[in-house]
């Protein structure tokens, strides 16, 4: 199973959904959704990775 570790504080989750929004709610980290597949990222850079490797933008 995935766990989806915070970086900052170090607390783990089973979820992404709960990944992001303890990011956005503790940590004040805005979500970033891609618009070809909806997976949501924390970073811009984090999303032009993706983009450069799944979707070849």
């Amino acid at each position: 199973m995935t766990r989806y570790a915070c970086e900052m504080c170090g607390m783990e989750f089973d979820l992404q959904r709960e990944f992001d929004d303890h990011n956005s709610s503790i940590h004040g980290m805005q979500k970033i959704e891609c618009s070809e597949c909806a997976i949501i990222f924390n970073t811009k850079e984090e999303l032009l990775e993706h983009n450069r490797k799944v979707h070849k933008a």
